[in-house]
């Protein structure tokens, strides 16, 4: 059975997109995209057990708060306290963080740990 609390190997790779989003790619589609702001899922199409296994292990591994399920064909995906239907291709979920929950989001992406608010409460 597959571990689900860190994202596996096989054909996936973690990175970075143009947005700045922190990335969980599997084969050639980021199943996964998120910054502090919003997390995006993405099947392109291939509504696979894999394809939703690494969804839900980037939740797990890193935090996302989100799981996606599925019954009778149909995707789910419980994210704070709703149940969302997983229509399409993709599906945007808005996250809302605290501020202390932003500023530990930014340091644990950036290398030299330190992190600047400015008054428009903008990380730098």
């Amino acid at each position: 059975m597959a571990r689900t609390d860190k994202v596996g190997s096989h054909k996936t790779s973690k990175g970075t997109n143009d947005q700045g989003q922190r990335t969980i790619r599997y084969h050639n589609t980021d199943v996964v995209a998120w910054d502090h702001k919003v997390i995006i899922l993405k099947n392109d199409g291939f509504t696979t057990r894999t394809t939703k296994l690494r969804m839900n292990q980037a939740s797990q591994e890193f935090g996302l708060g989100y799981r996606v399920w599925q019954k009778d064909f149909n995707w789910y995906v419980d994210y704070e306290g709703e149940t969302l239907e997983f229509k399409g291709l993709t599906l945007e979920l808005t996250r809302s963080l605290s501020t202390s929950d932003i500023i530990s989001y930014y340091k644990r992406s950036k290398k030299d740990n330190e992190v600047y608010v400015d008054d428009d409460g903008q990380c730098h």
